[in-house]
């Protein structure tokens, strides 16, 4: 059965470099707009009958989610037997459960649309939590990453280091690149949240003082979380501070409140958000093509 990867704008270079290393043909595809801004989509090859791949990402602004529902839809429209799709950050994974009452759940409306368009499986890297994945009703892999982040920071060469979790709802991502750098244990950052955008370090436990320390997260929103994190690290006696983030989310001034700070040495992220002017001289980026084609090249997808 043919196979073919279509792609929205948003990681048009990932996912060229994921057909490259899975042998699955990237296809032309036109994802522009209308003159009054509402998202076109067109296909550049019949897809009746094959197995499609549909890389995008759903980070803001809005319509890059609408153009990945839109050229789901459309593959399934023309007869696609089955719509694999390729979601390098999946956004709005944040509103996950109800929380409080009257609050939305957006991660399980995004499911659901992806369901609706006519995904068939969904593969999607770094979830914010263990949440998402109870809200997809199709088959969904979650591909960590973790050990590719864990590669590129070994390869600075980091002495006497301590990776670090800077709240408690991040632990089970710092085990996972403490394992893959071979580092013994994990340093736990307690915090109590004020507000959405403020946070207060209740806690640190673990010995830092003489240490190099990387902070290990899933995205950088307000960066609130981890400069908090990073002077408590630093007042306890840390020296050097690294940061390794899945997702490198550029809304907002978090990252680049990152990227000033003097304490950060280098930064270290995925290449599921691309960055539009090449990325900054403190980042170093790592890519998930290679984990996401043997995802895509193994069962239940070959």
């Amino acid at each position: 059965m043919t196979k073919i990867l279509l792609s929205t704008n948003t990681n048009a270079a990932l996912a060229r470099t994921i057909s490259r290393k899975t042998g699955i043909r990237f296809a032309p595809c036109a994802v522009g707009s209308y003159p009054d801004k509402e998202v076109s989509v067109r296909i550049g090859e019949p897809v009746e009958g094959k197995d499609v791949f549909v890389v995008g990402s759903t980070f803001p602004p809005a319509e890059h989610a609408l153009a990945l529902f839109i050229l789901i839809d459309t593959a399934r429209l023309h007869g696609a037997r089955s719509i694999n799709v390729v979601i390098p950050y999946f956004a709005y994974a944040k509103s996950d459960r109800i929380d409080l009452p009257g609050s939305s759940v957006s991660a399980g409306a995004m499911a659901d649309l992806l369901a609706a368009a006519g995904a068939s499986r969904v593969v999607a890297v770094g979830l914010h939590s263990a949440y998402d994945a109870d809200v997809f009703h199709i088959p969904l892999v979650e591909v960590s990453a973790m050990p590719i982040l864990a590669e590129a920071f070994k390869a600075l060469h980091v002495r006497n280091c301590a990776v670090v979790s800077p709240d408690e709802g991040g632990v089970h991502r710092a085990k996972e690149f403490a394992a893959a750098i071979g580092a013994p244990d994990i340093i736990t950052v307690a915090k109590i949240r004020k507000s959405p955008r403020e946070v207060r370090v209740a806690r640190i436990t673990g010995e830092v003082r003489g240490k190099n320390v990387v902070l290990v997260d899933d995205m950088v929103q307000s960066g609130d979380t981890l400069m908090k994190a990073m002077k408590a690290l630093r007042k306890e006696g840390a020296r050097d501070v690294y940061v390794a983030v899945a997702h490198a989310v550029q809304t907002g001034q978090g990252f680049k409140r990152l990227l000033r700070a003097r304490e950060v040495k280098r930064v270290i992220v995925a290449d599921t958000i691309p960055f539009s002017r090449g990325a900054p001289a403190k980042v170093i980026v790592a890519s998930v093509a290679g984990v996401i084609a043997d995802v895509l090249t193994g069962e239940p997808f070959a």
